[in-house]
């Protein structure tokens, strides 16, 4: 977090002084109960901060306890709590306080060194919860700085740019119950765990940092204790590898188990059904593989498994959800070609709630799973890859109503979509590459629309814009469409992906983009669009990528582009445009990285001002009619491709990089498309 500038720009929820040293109030009636040593403490709080507003103005006289934001014991006259919103903070005064229980200061921007904070916390030997999260503290001590606080339980320094190894000190503290860890810049390998150390905690959360090595030894010796209290264990998105050791069964009071985003390898142990109060289970992202065993069923009070992108092999059957009646999220889906998902036909789910399903890579087909259909909560229904064909059901499009998430995209599913469905605001829709037929249909209320690579036909329909306003990402795009581009589509005023490429659609380019200035990126490649290029689309502050290369468009250059500034990738290519390169390039299009523009008539000369351009690194001018040299400076561009032939650099390699380009490109929609899936569903899990 950056330093404030002003008195109050930080929020802190809460600064909590619990102190309990034994101090005695003669008169409960008198009208000065704060005690004499702590208002010292307070008055030099006030000295280090930034008030340029006077909001401590009450912060004068002897009684503290009636100062603005100041709490105190009626009884013993003791500051309970102090509430400022700091701006920045000095924390000498703390050494002041030295039975301090509980001391909270979150996302306050501590401008102390780390060294001279954990000097003061030395202090207070009754300390019980420090909490330190978004403090902007830079190291840790390498060595113990808390080894006459024998009584902390709780340590919370989450958020913190710590950016160094893990300290082996953390696991000598045999009282703590509670650590979070995480998102502080953590690196290097987890410190050997001694055997009979943390055997009270109950809270680890290391996730989110960049810690490596086998966890198998931490994880036996955690598990070895003989009264289990571990309730959360969180080391998720770092570098750790190992396998899960037998004994990880052995973590009898076992909450929530997250191990995502690493590099674990080996099998589930079938001691996991051990865990008998286990809510929660995600190991997606890693590289363990096996057959996942049947013992996952014996989790009665599991809500979440996420076993998604591992290497599993074999096959999930009824067996491994028998028990599994509380099961709301479920997710899986395997890097490997044998792993399958196969029930009965007349399989009756136990997990009536359930609320997220998510198979993938996987073979569940090969007809549309029908005991989905008991599923009355249903919100998200992801089944990519999965091997299905035939027609999707009726009773499945009735449920559409409660669904906000759905993508059954890579399968062989074929049949005419509803021309009309109704389903959950913002939802997020994706059926591509599979082999559906007919017209595209109006779905309102739909958020993205993903139909490519099917056999859909007809003309996008002329009402589209007023049907489905709602829209962000629309991709048409490997179908079998003509007709011209419906003008009702700038009623789509949020649209920020549009692709109609590789159809049959004809027409001018319509003039409809001033009232769609969310657009980013516009794919009208491989059609048979004729005319020129509306100068409105210069008008989109947010395009960074215009696609209209493989049509029938004509117009000069020259002038084209004006005050294009935020255009990334310009693509033109086979088209029969005319004139010269466009004029004022490095004022007109000055972000330009991508400049596509072979085969069309474009005549003159390759202007030096192109080497002007500081990210231009691919330009391709091949069969065109240009005339004189090739720019001296072109040379100097690091990183630069140039083709103005066919023959200039080696076809393959050309080809090779072009298409890693372009995929690099697919693959980034990609993941904005997943992230935004990814978001839309915990909002509507939270909600829910």
């Amino acid at each position: 977090m950056t330093s404030a500038k002003l008195f109050g720009y930080f929020i802190i929820p809460l600064l909590v002084l619990l102190v309990s040293t034994p101090y005695v109030v003669t008169s409960l009636n008198a009208g000065t109960l704060c005690i004499k040593e702590e208002r010292v403490a307070l008055l030099n709080i006030k000295k280090d901060l930034k008030d340029p507003e006077n909001c401590l103005s009450s912060w004068v006289g002897k009684d503290c306890c009636n100062w603005t934001g100041i709490e105190c014991d009626n009884q013993t006259g003791h500051v309970l709590m102090l509430d400022l919103n700091l701006a920045q903070r000095d924390v000498s005064w703390l050494s002041a306080l030295s039975s301090l229980q509980f001391l909270r200061m979150e996302f306050v921007n501590i401008t102390s060194t780390s060294h001279e904070l954990f000097r003061a916390v030395k202090m207070m030997p009754s300390l019980l919860e420090l909490h330190l999260s978004d403090c902007n503290l830079r190291t840790l001590p390498p060595s113990l700085p808390f080894d006459n606080i024998t009584s902390l339980s709780v340590l919370d320094l989450r958020w913190n740019p710590f950016n160094s190894s893990m300290p082996s000190w953390l696991f000598n503290m045999s009282n703590l119950t509670y650590i979070d860890l995480s998102s502080s810049s953590l690196r290097g390998p987890v410190p050997v765990l001694q055997r009979g150390n943390l055997c009270k905690l109950q809270h680890l959360d290391l996730s989110h940092n960049d810690l490596t090595g086998d966890i198998t030894q931490f994880l036996e010796t955690l598990s070895s204790c003989s009264n289990q209290s571990l309730e959360l264990l969180y080391l998720s998105s770092n570098h750790l590898t190992g396998k899960l050791p037998h004994s990880v069964g052995q973590f009898n009071s076992l909450f929530d188990l997250d191990l995502s985003s690493n590099s674990l390898s080996g099998p589930i142990p079938a001691s996991i059904g051990y865990l008998s109060n286990l809510r929660s289970l995600n190991l997606e992202g890693n590289m363990m593989n096996g057959k996942i065993p049947d013992s996952v069923g014996q989790l009665t009070w599991l809500g979440s498994l996420n076993l998604l992108q591992n290497n599993w092999e074999g096959t999930m059957t009824n067996i491994h959800f028998h028990n599994l009646t509380n099961l709301f999220d479920f997710s899986v889906s395997s890097k490997t070609n044998s792993f399958a998902f196969k029930v009965t036909q007349d399989w009756i789910p136990p997990f009536t709630q359930l609320f997220l399903l998510e198979i993938g890579d996987c073979q569940v087909g090969p007809t549309f799973p029908n005991w989905l259909r008991n599923l009355t909560f249903l919100n998200t229904v992801i089944l990519k890859n999965a091997g299905i064909s035939g027609e999707i059901p009726r009773w499945f499009y009735n449920m559409s109503s409660q669904i906000s998430e759905l993508d059954l995209s890579l399968n062989k599913i074929s049949g005419y979509l509803p021309k009309i469905l109704k389903f959950s605001n913002f939802a997020l829709v994706s059926l591509a590459f599979n082999q559906l037929e007919g017209s595209i249909p109006l779905w309102s209320r739909v958020f993205t629309l993903n139909l490519r690579n099917n056999l859909l036909s007809g003309a996008v329909p002329a009402n589209i814009g007023e049907e489905m306003s709602d829209l962000l990402f629309l991709d048409l795009s490997n179908n079998h469409l003509n007709g011209s581009i419906p003008l009702s589509m700038n009623r789509i005023q949020n649209l920020s992906y549009l692709d109609l490429s590789n159809n049959y659609l004809t027409g001018a380019i319509p003039l409809l983009w001033m009232s769609m200035q969310e657009l980013s990126i516009i794919d009208l490649s491989n059609n048979s669009l004729s005319g020129g290029i509306p100068s409105s689309v210069c008008s989109l502050p947010f395009l960074f990528i215009l696609e209209l290369s493989n049509n029938n468009l004509s117009a000069d250059l020259s002038s084209a582009f004006q005050n294009c500034t935020p255009l990334r990738t310009l693509s033109l290519g086979n088209n029969r445009f005319f004139g010269s390169m466009p004029k004022e390039i490095t004022k007109n299009l000055p972000l330009l990285a991508e400049l596509l523009l072979r085969g069309n008539t474009l005549r003159g000369s390759i202007p030096e001002e192109l080497c002007r351009l500081p990210f231009l690194h691919i330009l391709v001018l091949a069969e065109n009619n240009l005339s004189g040299s090739i720019p001296t400076s072109v040379g100097y561009i690091t990183g630069f491709w140039l083709v103005c032939g066919s023959l200039v650099l080696k076809r393959s390699w050309r080809h090779a990089y072009f298409n890693f380009v372009f995929d690099m490109r697919d693959k980034l929609l990609v993941l904005i498309a997943v992230k935004l899936a990814r978001a839309k569903r915990r909002f509507g899990m939270e909600r829910n």
